[in-house]
C-alpha cells in the first residue's frame, strides 16, 4: 500500500474512499455498494453498485437504481427518490439463502 501510494497517491485515495461506502447487505452473494451518505437505517446515495456476477442480485440492482435514498425497516427496504416512496423490497425469508438485510460501513481506520 505504501508503495502504492508514494507512486499514485490519488488512486489510493479513490480506493480508500469507494471501501468505505455504505453497503446494504442482503446474504454474502446480494449486497450493493452505495455511493452515498448512511445515517441509522436510511442511506441517501448518488449511485447504487452491484459488485457481484452473481445474476441473483441484477433484478434489486434494478429496483434501487431509480432512488436517492432508502430506509431499512426489519425485512423492508423502501426505495425514495425525491422523498417520494417509489419501491418496496421485502427480503425473502424462505428458500435458499434467506434474506435478512442490514447496512454497514467501515470505519476509516
Amino acid at each position: 500500500r505504501s508503495e502504492v501510494a508514494r507512486r499514485e497517491p490519488e488512486l489510493v485515495r479513490q480506493v480508500d474512499r469507494h471501501l468505505r461506502l455504505p453497503v446494504l447487505v442482503f446474504y454474502e452473494r446480494k449486497h450493493f455498494v452505495l455511493d452515498g451518505t448512511l445515517q441509522g437505517n436510511r442511506v441517501e446515495y448518488r449511485a447504487v453498485y452491484y459488485p457481484d456476477s452473481f445474476p441473483d442480485g441484477l433484478d434489486l440492482l434494478e429496483r434501487l437504481l431509480p432512488g436517492d435514498a432508502l430506509e431499512l425497516e426489519d425485512h423492508t427496504v423502501r426505495v425514495f427518490n425525491q422523498g417520494e416512496l417509489v419501491d418496496r423490497i421485502q427480503a425473502r425469508s424462505e428458500g435458499f439463502a434467506p434474506e435478512h438485510p442490514f447496512l454497514i460501513q467501515f470505519d476509516q481506520d
